[in-house]
């Protein structure tokens, strides 16, 4: 099954980490969405920020401040901890393309 998430890109960057077990860095590329959320019940939505990894941050790079659509999928990394990603390969579409600057 796929799934789509649309939103307003906030934020590309990189955050890097150290790995405990091998001393090595490692970075996590991500984007930033703030998106009208359907809520649990399905009777209303809410606005957050999503944080999704991505492969490579450079089809986002000119893309902040636009509504745009990208593909995710998700993981659960520990109890209470979901993981989202866009899966390799795949590229954000304008949600509203007549409004692109």
């Amino acid at each position: 099954m796929m799934y789509a998430i649309e939103g307003k890109l906030i934020k590309v960057g990189t955050e890097s980490r150290i790995d405990k077990e091998t001393g090595e860095r490692k970075d996590r590329r991500f984007i930033q969405l703030l998106g009208d959320i359907p809520t649990r019940d399905g009777e209303d939505s809410k606005y957050a920020m999503v944080d999704l990894s991505v492969d490579d941050t450079r089809p986002y790079e000119n893309l902040e401040d636009q509504v745009i659509r990208v593909p995710f999928g998700f993981f659960a990394a520990g109890k209470g901890n979901a993981v989202l990603f866009v899966p390799k390969g795949s590229r954000p579409e304008l949600a509203h393309p007549s409004q692109a600057r």
